[in-house]
C-alpha cells in the first residue's frame, strides 16, 4: 500500500514589524534599563543603556535607583552631549516613561519635548 503524503500549506496573516531605519543622526535612539546583582557597587543598583540607532554608539551611566528623577538626569547629560532625538524609544512601561516626560517638562520653560 502506497500512500502518498502531500505538505498542505496554510496562507497566515503575519504581522510585518518593520524596523526603523534612519539615515540621519539623531533621529531614532534607544534607552534600557538593567538591572545589576544584588549586591550593588558602590551604590550603584542600575544602568542606563543609551544607543544611537544610526551609529550604534552606546553610552552606559551607572545609577543608584530607577527612580524617574536619576534617569531623567543622565538622560539630560547624554542630550547635552549628542543632541536630543526626533524618536526615544524605551522598554520601560508606559507609566515610567510618562514620569521621565513629566521630570523634562519641569526641568523649565526652555525644556520642549
Amino acid at each position: 500500500m502506497y500512500v502518498s503524503k502531500k505538505k498542505y500549506f496554510q496562507e497566515t496573516e503575519s504581522l510585518c514589524v518593520c524596523p526603523l531605519v534612519s539615515t540621519d543622526l539623531e533621529h531614532c535612539d534607544q534607552v534600557d534599563l538593567v538591572g545589576l546583582q544584588l549586591t550593588p557597587l558602590r551604590n550603584y543598583k542600575s544602568l542606563l543603556h543609551y544607543q544611537d540607532h544610526t551609529t550604534e554608539f552606546s553610552f552606559l551611566r551607572p545609577l543608584t535607583s530607577k527612580r524617574a528623577t536619576t534617569v531623567t538626569w543622565d538622560l539630560l547629560k547624554i542630550f547635552l552631549e549628542v543632541g536630543c532625538p526626533s524618536i526615544l524609544q524605551s522598554d520601560n512601561s508606559r507609566e515610567f516613561t510618562a514620569a521621565v516626560i513629566e521630570e523634562f517638562k519641569n526641568q523649565g520653560p526652555s525644556a520642549k519635548l
